[in-house]
């Protein structure tokens, strides 16, 4: 699944749709404030990977880790 942006293409499999969906929305329907955090979310994770990647990997120490995963 490709979800278009302004940016190039963000790739993400059905699964990861699922999980950030219940993420930002429980089991009711998804309102547009859950989408628009899933989608500002979303855009700044692959952005955050796009920067810090080298052949699709990436590397982080623990501080950068828990600082992109808690305050981003």
């Amino acid at each position: 699944m490709a979800i278009k942006t302004a940016e190039p293409e963000i790739e993400v499999n059905s699964s990861l749709v699922r999980l950030m969906t219940f993420r930002y929305s429980g089991f009711e329907a998804t309102t547009m404030e859950g989408f628009i955090s899933l989608m500002l979310r979303l855009g700044k994770t692959t952005s955050t990977f796009k920067d810090n990647s080298t052949d699709g990997v990436i590397n982080f120490s623990w501080e950068e880790w828990t600082e992109f995963s808690m305050y981003n």
